[in-house]
């Protein structure tokens, strides 16, 4: 699991494609099971006790509205001082992330 402490919003969001994705409005939390299960590296983790842990990041669109989407923690690939990159192609993210997972709870900002 990759520590995403140094995540931070405005910051750029890219594809494992080379795309910018959007910019970090924060992260976000729910224990409701999901994607962004963050086990730890426990094989049998309880998913109604672990958290799954989402960056929030809003894409803005020139033609037609912006979007919102939730990406998982685990696709978090690599973060460096300005950037994140994520292990999903742009269209990928945009199809599978984004719908807000059930019982998310409130960004957390990380300012």
């Amino acid at each position: 699991m990759i520590d995403l402490s140094g995540v931070a919003p405005g910051m750029d969001v890219y594809s494992s494609d080379g795309h910018k994705i959007g910019t970090v409005d924060g992260t976000a939390e729910t224990m409701m099971g999901g994607s962004g299960l963050d086990t730890g590296g426990v094989i049998d983790a309880d998913a109604g006790t672990t958290p799954n842990t989402y960056i929030k990041v809003h894409r803005h669109h020139l033609i037609g509205h912006d979007v919102e989407l939730y990406i998982p923690s685990t696709q978090v690939m690599d973060i460096s001082s300005d950037r994140v990159t994520v292990g999903c192609a742009r269209d990928v993210c945009e199809e599978h992330y984004s719908l807000r997972p059930p019982g998310l709870q409130d960004l957390d900002d990380t300012e």
